[in-house]
């Protein structure tokens, strides 16, 4: 969490150097979730980066079965994932 903090105040610092809005720029992540693990944890963790500006969070099959993964996803994380904002 620190390190993406630390890098978004570098990007600010480039966007206040170059007259550019940093608000205009998209803030993306890449997430890890196993969405049978711990969901409860990982939307903690989204909450987090949504309060330093994190915009969008891609996630990855992070086990052998995608299809599985993405039913698992839409079942447990995705509507309390929206709540965030």
């Amino acid at each position: 969490m620190a390190d993406v903090s630390h890098k978004l105040d570098v990007l600010r610092g480039h966007c206040d150097a170059e007259g550019r809005d940093y608000n205009a720029i998209e803030k993306t992540i890449i997430g890890r979730l196993d969405p049978s693990g711990d969901v409860s944890g990982f939307l903690t963790e989204m909450e987090e980066y949504a309060k330093l500006g994190v915009d969008l969070v891609e996630v990855a099959p992070a086990m052998p079965d995608p299809a599985r993964y993405v039913t698992q996803l839409g079942e447990k994380v995705v509507r309390p994932l929206a709540e965030i904002g």
